[in-house]
């Protein structure tokens, strides 16, 4: 078990954490009803993420000894208050790693995204000084929407990512008003991923 780049004693009581921003109802149903639009067959090989999952992921913190989440918390407090309220909305679709092979389809952010940028960064660096060492891929401002079925045929991924790449959102989109930070647990539970909010900084505050 790992934080960072120090294995853990085995034993150590840890949780699976991960710092986020939530997305406003209305947001969430913008993302639901452009779901709903998908093409049965495309859409019937993907794994659609939950509604009460929908986030975007500012850090992923992975498996974190319980005893230091004071100081994680600590660290989003100060990182909220030196952070203006801003304000994003939905964007274009993408997928990772490509339409053409997709594993993960995400809707990108528009709106004050250098806002947000300067906030996922300002976390990353107090996380670093209290020695978590973050992924080294570059932030890619997203929200992960859903997860193409494992084991499929490269003839259906193809279609899932042509499909998710022709559709398109509303003009007009809701706003997503950032106002909190927040830690999340991440825990597996009757074959699916169930998030659990520890703390929250008000931004500004």
């Amino acid at each position: 078990m790992r934080i960072g780049k120090r294995v853990l004693p085995p034993g150590t009581p840890t949780m699976r954490l991960f710092i986020s921003l939530a997305l406003s109802s209305e947001a969430i149903e913008e993302i639901a009803t452009f779901i709903n639009d998908m093409p049965a067959m495309a859409g019937d090989n993907v794994r659609w993420t939950r509604r009460e999952n929908v986030h975007i992921t500012l850090l992923f913190l992975g498996d974190t000894p319980t005893e230091r989440i004071p100081e994680v918390e600590e660290q989003l407090e100060l990182a909220a208050a030196n952070t203006a309220p801003f304000t994003l909305r939905l964007g274009e679709t993408g997928a990772f790693p490509s339409y053409h092979s997709p594993k993960i389809l995400w809707i990108g952010l528009d709106g004050e995204v250098k806002h947000l940028m300067q906030l996922q960064g300002r976390i990353e660096g107090a996380m670093r000084s209290i020695h978590f060492q973050p992924e080294r891929r570059p932030f890619t401002p997203h929200i992960t929407v859903g997860r193409a079925e494992r084991d499929l045929e490269p003839q259906y991924a193809g279609d899932v990512g042509f499909s998710w790449r022709r559709s398109v959102l509303p003009p007009e989109r809701a706003a997503i008003p950032v106002t909190e930070i927040q830690l999340i647990r991440s825990q597996f539970q009757d074959g699916h991923a169930v998030y659990s909010k520890l703390f929250s900084a008000k931004i500004g505050d």
